[in-house]
């Protein structure tokens, strides 16, 4: 489950957000439609919030700032918010006069404009070689790899390895990079290093010098240990916010494939 979650949802037309802005026009420059759209995210985020919050005004991006035809004297604002593993497009309506401001989906002959605007989640490309040596794996005679940044105590991890130990396919295997949130989760980091030492006694009994296999005595534990400090150290290097985080063909993606395609299909 995600740890911070700051998008304010966009409305239907219908109920579409029509307000005059409470900021004042003359403190901006001519052209300078791109802060009067990120200083009314932030006031709509603190809003939701109920109190003011500190934001890093780095994490908007502004992209492009257009005449829009649909409604005359206005401006289509698109910008993005930096969420970690992903850029969240926002598409916001400034009146020339940045009096007025339309937040919400446009529709024309059936199209939604606001839609083709925003463009699609941006995912972040992982730019450093994960370690799968010696991790759980699942389906492992799998063709692709999808590491999967998961917390033991995460009910969001939970599912989503019931999803993957379900999973019949030959297109697809699972290595587990364990990142446990400590901060939600005290007794994360020490349930992650067991469920990687019981697993290392089961499939890596050579690498304990034990004489009985499936042990997880003080040797196994160690290696766990230092596994699943890598895969914390690694995570953070990359970004990982909140669990579970998936990545393949070194770009992060939304869900598993295939329950991306049991949605389409159901």
């Amino acid at each position: 489950m995600k740890k911070t979650d700051i998008l304010i949802g966009l409305f239907i037309l219908i109920a579409s957000m029509i307000a005059t802005t409470d900021i004042l026009a003359e403190q901006y420059s001519p052209d300078d439609y791109g802060n009067v759209a990120i200083d009314f995210w932030i006031k709509q985020i603190e809003k939701r919030a109920g109190k003011p919050i500190s934001l890093k005004r780095d994490i908007f991006s502004v992209t492009s700032v257009t005449d829009f035809k649909e409604i005359p004297n206005f401006k289509a604002v698109r910008l993005t918010v930096d969420q970690g593993m992903m850029k969240i497009p926002l598409v916001l309506y400034i009146s020339n006069d940045k009096k007025v401001l339309i937040s919400g989906e446009i529709f024309r002959d059936g199209e939604n404009i606001t839609q083709r605007l925003a463009g699609d989640v941006e995912f972040k490309k992982i730019d450093i070689k994960l370690r799968e040596k010696d991790r759980i794996v699942y389906n492992p005679e799998g063709k692709k790899t999808i590491f999967m940044f998961s917390d033991p105590d995460c009910p969001a991890s939970k599912r989503a390895l019931e999803a993957i130990k379900a999973y019949r396919g030959k297109d697809y295997r699972v290595v587990i990079k364990h990142y446990p949130l400590e901060s939600i989760h005290p007794e994360a980091k020490k349930r992650a290093i067991e469920e990687q030492c019981r697993w290392l006694s089961k499939n890596k009994p050579v690498l304990s010098k034990a004489e009985g296999k499936e042990r997880c005595n003080s040797e196994l534990r160690k290696i766990a240990t230092k596994m699943v400090t890598e895969d914390i150290e690694e995570g953070r290097k990359i970004g990982v916010t909140g669990t579970p985080t998936f990545i393949m063909d070194g770009t992060v993606i939304p869900t598993l494939p295939w329950v991306i395609g049991e949605q389409e299909g159901g």
